[in-house]
């Protein structure tokens, strides 16, 4: 095929020469240079399509399953193109954690959620106080934890609540297990 081409542009050449030219002298004009380093013919149509710069058309299905799968993955324009953050153990827990806050202080009353699911787009972070809050306010270096669990746990009031209900639910448990053994030495 390199051949073909050259041969090609030898002949226009000749052409060129044969034809008397409307506007001055043939050497004036000047033909690019050929590179003599084409080794395949997969690499010349790389080449032809490049300098046409051939374009694709794209089927309109492929594009809307594209454009769907873009939108899944962040919220949208709206919601400042949030992305779905990667789920680890401790976050997964954290979001049980907050769907179940009733259940952790009987005396704050929450809005009932309606799903257990967990959501799919969330942001998580750190409240930093500012200048103006009082320092008896703010949660010192030692009650600071990574988790929401870990912060939780380490309150003495959640820890008296805990053991509290614990013992509350195994007391429950040891008078139904005393009873349905009476109950079977009866019949």
């Amino acid at each position: 095929m390199n051949n073909n081409i050259i041969e090609l542009l030898r002949k226009a050449e000749e052409s060129l020469d044969s034809k008397p030219s409307l506007k001055g002298d043939i050497s004036d004009i000047k033909l690019p240079a050929l590179r003599s380093t084409i080794n395949s013919d997969a690499h010349v149509s790389e080449q032809v399509a490049q300098s046409y710069s051939i374009r694709k058309v794209r089927d309109p299905l492929v594009e809307k399953k594209l454009s769907q799968k873009a939108r899944s993955e962040t919220t949208g324009a709206k919601w400042f193109d949030m992305k779905k953050p990667e789920m680890t153990p401790e976050i997964e827990r954290d979001l049980k954690i907050l769907k179940m806050r009733s259940v952790l202080d009987p005396k704050r009353h929450y809005k009932r959620e309606d799903s257990k699911k967990i959501p799919e787009f969330f942001q998580s972070g750190t409240i930093i106080e500012g200048p103006t809050e009082f320092f008896s306010s703010r949660l010192t270096k030692k009650e600071r934890h990574k988790t929401l669990a870990q912060e939780l746990l380490s309150s003495e009031d959640a820890r008296k609540y805990f053991s509290k209900k614990y013992k509350e639910i195994q007391s429950k448990r040891r008078h139904v297990r005393k009873y349905s053994k009476q109950s079977k030495k009866r019949a």
